[in-house]
């Protein structure tokens, strides 16, 4: 169901025909629930997820749920690739005009012909530490094109051998407001 559902945001995103519902939506909250639909499948994996927010988290105007589902492609392609035992690792940064959520992974790392075109579709990185994790290699393409629909943009660094880092950086609401995280 989830290969079909891809195909079909492709083809909408392509088309033009995806309709985005935005309101302005607190980043914790986008982080919060990205990390709700990958905890069972970090548990599974035994991989700690590790979150880093800012004191006060700002606001973005976006879909709330296309950047969930952008957000989890990413977290789970980190856990997915990430040994037993290690860390991934989400982190909350802004600088007054975009906000960055950066997640690192203990990988193995992409090399870098491969991570030029992560983000293509049906593209999967060829190599026998990834063939057996399986996937479809749409997650990044539809994450990329959700990203660049709300005026952000997504890349990715990597060491092979020590993991990777990809990071979604999203305009701030031109009205943003912070809320101050409660447990800080």
């Amino acid at each position: 169901m989830r290969i079909i559902n891809d195909i079909l945001d492709i083809s909408k995103i392509e088309a033009g025909h995806l309709t985005l519902r935005q309101t302005p939506v607190v980043v914790s909250e986008l982080v919060q629930l990205s990390r709700q639909n990958v905890d069972l499948l970090a548990q599974v994996a035994q991989v700690r997820l590790v979150t880093r927010l800012p004191e006060e988290s700002p606001v973005v105007h976006v879909d709330r749920d296309r950047i969930v589902q952008a957000l989890v492609n990413i977290l789970s392609n980190a856990v997915k690739f990430a040994p037993p035992e290690s860390t991934v690792t989400i982190e909350v940064s802004d600088d007054g005009h975009e906000v960055a959520i950066a997640v690192s992974d203990q990988g193995s790392g992409i090399a870098d012909a491969d991570l030029r075109r992560v983000f293509e579709r049906f593209q999967q990185v060829d190599s026998s530490a990834s063939r057996p994790k399986g996937g479809t290699g749409l997650g990044l393409a539809i994450t990329k094109a959700l990203v660049e629909q709300h005026g952000g943009r997504v890349h990715a660094t990597s060491v092979v051998g020590q993991g990777a880092r990809f990071t979604v950086v999203l305009p701030l609401a031109a009205d943003s407001i912070v809320e101050r995280r409660a447990d800080g």
